[in-house]
């Protein structure tokens, strides 16, 4: 970690304000005038521990959750075996693989999200504290309130999803409703949504795509199996061994 720090440092030192760049680290070395407006002003300059900081946040923090989310797929798509040869056609018929060839994969990106949908894992990570007295609807919150969104509730609700809200059918990504966007928020919502979103999923569907390129999974017998151990992000998280075939 203290050369991963070090080498941020070092490419931050090089950076000069309002260089020609778009990424988060030129971001926050503009934020270090605190005359730069982004988004809105910022308050004060920022400094480089905390620079580094966020850029460990982004690289690191999503290792529990992106884990949860594979093994939560091949899970899913190793019960639902239709699923899972739809994937290998789109898979096979798209190698080799490259950023935008997989950005182009709607059946993978479909499976990524009603993963999501169905594991919303990260969801007690995402609360808010009220920073002044408001009321939303018929709720009042007082200064100093958390908030924390039920995530699991909006991915669950019949009346957004369907009667068939508890199965796995990545197909319902072809088109979802605007009700189903403005509830589907695996990973926030907002300009305070999870800043590592893209990494995260460009890694889970490389990953998909690499093991589907190789393997078939089959959910082994289960029937003497005990649970697995919790998980960070998803307490009581079940989830069984597999078969790894080798495609005929």
């Amino acid at each position: 970690m203290m050369i991963f720090s070090n080498h941020l440092a070092m490419l931050r030192s090089d950076r000069k304000p309002h260089d020609d760049k778009s990424d988060f680290l030129q971001f926050f070395k503009n934020a270090e005038d605190d005359s730069f407006k982004g988004v809105s002003i910022v308050l004060k300059a920022v400094l480089l521990q905390e620079t580094v900081a966020q850029c460990r946040f982004i690289a690191v923090a999503g290792f529990d959750t992106t884990a949860n989310t594979l093994a939560l797929a091949c899970e899913l798509l190793a019960r639902n075996e239709d699923k899972q040869e739809v994937l290998l056609e789109e898979i096979d018929t798209t190698r080799p693989f490259t950023y935008d060839k997989i950005l182009s994969m709607r059946f993978l990106h479909c499976c990524v999200f009603e993963t999501l949908r169905l594991f919303p894992h990260a969801s007690p990570l995402q609360n808010r504290l009220c920073m002044e007295n408001c009321q939303v609807g018929a709720y009042r919150f007082r200064k100093g309130t958390c908030i924390v969104i039920d995530q699991w509730a909006l991915h669950h609700n019949p009346k957004i999803w369907g009667d068939d809200v508890e199965e796995f059918r990545p197909e319902r990504f072809y088109s979802p409703t605007n009700e189903q966007l403005r509830a589907f928020m695996p990973f926030g919502l907002g300009p305070r949504q999870c800043v590592g979103m893209r990494f995260a999923l460009m890694e889970i569907k490389l990953t998909l795509c690499m093991l589907f390129s190789k393997y078939r999974l089959r959910r082994k017998d289960v029937r003497n199996q005990s649970n697995h151990q919790d998980a960070f992000s998803l307490p009581n998280l079940r989830i069984f061994p597999f078969l790894f075939q080798f495609p005929l």
